[in-house]
């Protein structure tokens, strides 16, 4: 008997920009648009509110070497007697037409590799679904120091 093994971490899937759970799904149904699950096996992309802040992170070091490749191409190559900062701003310019790609994929890897470092995450549970702390109903230790209201306060501090 064959077991499906879900799809952890692929190149081609995260070039093609498919779910990371079946590879096959598409993330995204249209330009800025993404499925809020695969369309073929169900895989709830954001795992929770906020979720894509950490993609930021992705954006910002997709974008960087490709600002950076450009300074240095222009500052050698094109322009080199331009100040850098006209050709700062010049490659940047020249880069605004990437920003949709560049959104794209880092969405893309953020879900591939969060997959790939924790495949449990929280994913589909809801808030009943969470685990527990077995010392407090809310997930945390109980407060050793309650709070006191009024006259209990003040004597509580003498």
């Amino acid at each position: 008997m064959i077991m499906h093994q879900p799809h952890r971490f692929s190149p081609r899937t995260i070039l093609q920009q498919r779910c990371s759970e079946c590879g096959e799904g598409p993330i995204f149904e249209g330009a800025f648009r993404m499925n809020e699950r695969c369309p073929v096996c169900g895989y709830k992309f954001e795992r929770g509110p906020g979720y894509f802040t950490g993609a930021m992170y992705f954006s910002y070091a997709l974008e960087i070497p490709i600002i950076a490749a450009g300074v240095l191409l222009g500052k050698l190559l094109l322009v080199p007697t331009w100040p850098l900062h006209w050709i700062l701003l010049a490659v940047w310019v020249a880069s605004l037409p990437l920003v949709p790609a560049v959104f794209r994929y880092s969405r893309v890897l953020f879900i591939h590799l969060d997959r790939y470092f924790d495949p449990e995450g929280t994913g589909d549970r809801t808030d009943e679904e969470l685990p527990r702390h077995p010392t407090g109903s809310d997930g945390h230790h109980p407060d050793p120091y309650p709070r006191r209201e009024g006259a209990q306060a003040v004597r509580a501090v003498h």
